[in-house]
């Protein structure tokens, strides 16, 4: 699945911000830096990608998804400024 990273009009924003998932899926991301600055997405504790410079990208394996999750951008600030992407388990 791909995701950018990307310059929203106010902050930052990972599109999309969102992924829902069936539980146990195997999550790969395909990560772009569609951005004008540097950028990385990082599960907090788990796989992260390098720091990616614009127009950079790297594939990150979380494994297989059974609860909720959110990756975020590590560097200062970027989170706070919107940098999250949430990634949900479908009810059953």
């Amino acid at each position: 699945m791909r995701v950018a990273l990307v310059d929203a009009f106010v902050g930052f924003d990972v599109t999309p911000d969102t992924v829902v998932v069936e539980p146990r899926t195997r999550l790969v991301l395909d990560v772009v830096n569609e951005g004008k600055g540097v950028h990385d997405l990082a599960l907090p504790g788990g796989p992260r990608t390098r720091v990616l410079d614009p127009g950079e990208s790297q594939r990150l394996d979380l494994g297989d998804v059974t609860g909720n999750l959110d990756a975020v951008c590590t560097l200062p600030d970027h989170e706070f400024a919107g940098m999250i992407l949430d990634i949900r388990v479908a009810a059953r």
